[in-house]
């Protein structure tokens, strides 16, 4: 009997262990880490530049209220940039590029996410097919630009919401 509850034990530890490993992604071209919400995120892709790489991260579908199935995603964007640049101008080149209307702005103050040169937007963005609603955060961390991508339809985001608020958190530096 105390065989098979030290089997029992060793086998929840090691199941904890598999599953704490692959919720925890090393981004290791910005030196950072984050962690995904569940085990249904997966990487789906990774792609490779001259001076850019792109996470591209997403979770298993949802289906919304029209029975459509969608599948938000979490993308990491790393980039080299001037040694100069400071958060400010990073974000603002950012903005420029890839407008989104923006309803709140947050940083480490307001406890949403634990990296002090950062700042995150909520907002929104229409596609082809619907309304988005996204988190974006613009961080600089040894010469490199940093954005975290949170995308979900706006139909579905109040069932997304607390897990991309778990990797948000997870982001610190």
């Amino acid at each position: 009997m105390k065989a098979l509850l030290f089997i029992l034990f060793l086998t929840n530890i090691w199941t904890f262990g598999i599953a704490q490993d692959t919720l925890t992604q090393k981004i290791k071209e910005a030196e950072i880490s984050i962690k995904l919400p569940n085990n249904q995120w997966l990487l789906d892709e990774k792609i490779e530049k001259t001076g850019l790489v792109v996470y591209i991260f997403n979770r298993i579908a949802i289906i919304d209220s029209l029975g459509k199935n969608i599948s938000p995603s979490i993308s990491i964007v790393i980039e080299s940039i001037d040694k100069n640049m400071d958060l400010v101008n990073f974000s603002i080149l950012k903005r420029t590029k890839r407008p989104f209307e923006v309803e709140k702005v947050f940083n480490y103050e307001t406890g949403l996410m634990n990296f002090k040169n950062a700042i995150c937007y909520q907002g929104n963005y229409f596609d082809d097919e619907s309304k988005h609603t996204i988190y974006v955060v613009h961080a600089i961390k040894n010469g490199k630009g940093i954005q975290i991508i949170f995308d979900a339809t706006t139909s579905i985001f109040s069932k997304i919401n607390d897990e991309f608020l778990v990797t948000l958190k997870s982001f610190s530096d």
